[in-house]
């Protein structure tokens, strides 16, 4: 501090207006600032915050570097992975290939066993139909022979008031409006138009193609209206739908028959290459997560010899995890490879039996079940199937397959030279008590009695995977492990996947092959779009998407059974679920982000989709390029399709059931008829129709 002294103080004199007043000088004292110290202070904090900056920023760096190397050595497990997968992949699909070839050659000789257009359209028409069946229409109409010419007399006149259009589309908005028509009725009475109509394609095509405009024009354009034709809402969606199946058979034969038909029996092949849970349906390889088998399941592959009795012997490849069941579907698969699954026999049809033979000793013959006295029995109450590796099936070991004669005794024919009696499943009841006393058994049961197992204990079995086991709960969802068997499946899938998409979305090197139907009714979107002024492309672009590709491309590859007479497993199923997802989403007129949430069989194919998209857009280019087709044109080609179909179909059936709809909303028909100056139609319905076909004039 330093003191100010003498004249070096201020003098102060204060003025208020006239006055004026002296104070005197003022003294004060003066602070020096601490320069030094606070220097001293500066230098010091600054070299803190020098060494902590160094620190952190070493600290950062090796982090960095330690995050790098990380990074690093990730991305080189990564493509490790990626080089054993590709490896994987070509080693599987070269295999796959191998055993595909002899089907392939097979399929130039024999083709694939397509169904014959009757039953194809069976399926395509009624789908919920039990593949063994037929639905009703199908089976000729049965008439009190006092009647018969009386109730043929007015299916005709009903059949010719179903040739007026103004008729045919008052019955089906009268319908339509009704409460209790439900789903399943729309779809019914669309399939039996069609049927009793498919003589007169010609004028069903100008009748869907009316009921088509009259939804276009409903359509609101600040509504959404790409959103027509998604789903089966009408008769007339489910009317295109048959249409198209119509349509399109022989196409489908001739374009993408067989590309699909490989596509399924590569998934088959490929599926049967790994363990497959016969109680769950769950696989090693497949394309499903769903179905995906988590079992840390040991298999080994084993090569028999296989026969039906004393055939010619062949050459299968079966797993040591097998079943007895899986085991003898394979032989027959092979056996009967690229025949009809309807004409062939069934697995439970025949015994499996090993022909063993030991140094030194004659062969015997070794009987195989799933579930004998032999099966091994757990705490819980589980018993597990009977496997190949549970008989110690060896490789080169023969086995034959023969035929059951006597399904009600344990005595049955293996041979004709040999017998053997099966254990009782009495015996395997006590044994399971022993174990468990969730069962009780008849004590006067007779032991000799062939009996199927109780439901409670068929409920207990097991094949890899143990029903209600908890023990691995606790695991991921989808482990890495076992996202790399989708990704293998999907690789050895992918030629075949890629085979079948080129044959769907790719114009014919004729072009003239090309159903002229497809053509006609891309035109006829296009007209619709531009008269009701759409501007907007994806509009246009998607009633395209939900007419060939969603009504027919994905509904044939989700049921190729539909087509060809084969056995679809679920297994298969859910694979061509997946590949049928995948080429639906190329259609859709919206990406869709995928993210590490995204379900992984959108994972599986999300590098694909891109170039798929792309080519179902040139595909659609292509169409429209293509000559005009005109109506004219387009009616012959209808009356020449009538024609295949006229010795495929009977329309009786069919009459009849529409006539039992009519009937049933009789009075709410009458009405729509009057209002729209139709009386004189109703008349004949019910003077020429109602009067001839009574309920009791028809057995």
């Amino acid at each position: 501090m330093r003191t100010i002294t003498g004249e070096n103080y201020p003098n102060v004199q204060v003025s208020i207006g006239n006055l004026k007043f002296h104070v005197g000088r003022l003294r004060y004292e003066e602070n020096q600032f601490p320069i030094i110290p606070m220097l001293m202070a500066s230098i010091g904090g600054g070299a803190i915050l020098i060494v902590v900056t160094i620190i952190v920023i070493f600290y950062h760096r090796r982090k960095v570097r330690s995050n790098k190397k990380h990074v690093q050595t990730i991305q080189q497990k990564y493509d490790e992975m990626g080089q054993t997968l590709a490896g994987e992949c070509r080693r599987a699909f070269t295999e796959l290939q191998t055993g595909m070839c002899d089907l392939a050659n097979d399929l130039d000789v024999s083709g694939a066993p397509q169904h014959p257009y009757r039953v194809y359209i069976h399926k395509m028409f009624f789908p919920h139909v039990q593949h063994n069946e037929m639905h009703p229409v199908f089976a000729s109409m049965s008439v009190g022979g006092s009647r018969k010419s009386r109730v043929e007399d007015s299916l005709s006149s009903f059949y010719d008031l179903l040739l007026r259009d103004k008729f045919l589309i008052a019955l089906i908005e009268t319908l339509e409006k009704q409460a209790d028509f439900k789903m399943k009725d729309r779809c019914n009475v669309a399939s039996f138009l069609m049927i009793a109509l498919h003589e007169n394609m010609d004028y069903m095509t100008k009748v869907l193609m009316k009921l088509l405009t009259e939804m276009i024009r409903k359509l609101q354009p600040k509504g959404q209206p790409q959103l027509l034709l998604k789903r089966c809402d009408t008769i007339a969606e489910k009317l295109l739908s048959n249409w198209l199946a119509l349509c399109l058979y022989q196409y489908s034969n001739n374009r993408f028959g067989q590309p699909l038909y490989l596509l399924y029996h590569a998934i088959k092949q490929q599926v049967h290459k790994g363990p497959v849970d016969q109680k769950t349906g769950e696989a090693r390889y497949c394309l499903s997560e769903d179905k995906l088998l988590r079992e840390q399941v040991e298999a080994k592959e084993i090569e028999v010899m296989a026969s039906i009795g004393d055939g010619q012997q062949i050459n299968i490849k079966l797993l040591d995890c097998d079943t007895v069941t899986q085991a003898k579907e394979k032989i027959l698969d092979a056996i009967y490879i690229n025949q009809p699954y309807s004409t062939r026999p069934r697995a439970e049809e025949f015994e499996l039996e090993a022909v063993v033979v030991r140094h030194g000793q004659p062969p015997y013959r070794m009987p195989m079940s799933d579930e004998d006295s032999n099966n091994r029995l757990f705490e819980n109450g589980l018993y597990k199937l009977n496997t190949i590796g549970h008989y110690k099936i060896t490789d080169n070991t023969s086995l034959k397959l023969n035929r059951t004669f006597n399904r009600n005794s344990d005595t049955f024919s293996i041979s004709s030279t040999y017998h053997h009696n099966r254990p009782s499943r009495h015996q395997f009841h006590a044994r399971y008590n022993n174990v468990s006393n969730q069962v009780t058994l008849n004590s006067h049961q007779d032991n000799h009695h062939h009996s199927p197992l109780p439901h409670q204990i068929r409920e207990k079995s097991f094949h890899l995977a143990k029903v209600n086991d908890t023990s691995n709960c606790n695991q991921p969802v989808l482990p890495e492990a076992y996202l790399m068997c989708l990704l293998l499946t999907k690789g050895t899938l992918q030629q075949y996947t890629q085979d079948l998409f080129d044959a769907l979305f790719t114009l014919p090197r004729h072009v003239h092959t090309f159903p002229p139907a497809i053509k006609y009714l891309f035109d006829f979107l296009n007209s619709q779009a531009s008269q009701m002024q759409f501007t907007d492309p994806n509009v246009v672009k998607s009633w395209k998407n939900n007419t060939l590709p969603l009504r027919y491309y994905i509904n044939i590859i989700r049921n190729p059974q539909f087509l060809f007479d084969i056995d679809k497993t679920p297994i298969v199923d859910s694979c061509l679920s997946v590949i049928a997802q995948a080429f639906s989403d190329a259609c859709s007129i919206t990406d869709a982000k995928v993210g590490k949430d995204s379900p992984s069989n959108r994972l599986l194919y999300a590098r694909e989709i891109p170039r798929y998209r792309d080519k179902v857009a040139e595909f659609y280019k292509g169409i429209q390029n293509l000559p005009t087709i005109s109506e004219k044109e387009m009616m012959k080609e209808m009356k020449f399709l009538s024609e295949t179909l006229k010795d495929e179909l009977d329309k009786s059936s069919a009459l009849l059931q529409l006539y039992q709809y009519a009937q049933r909303h009789i009075k709410v028909f009458e009405d729509s008829l009057r209002n729209a100056n139709l009386v004189h139609l109703f008349d004949v319905f019910v003077n020429r129709v109602v009067a001839g076909l009574q309920e009791d004039s028809v057995c």
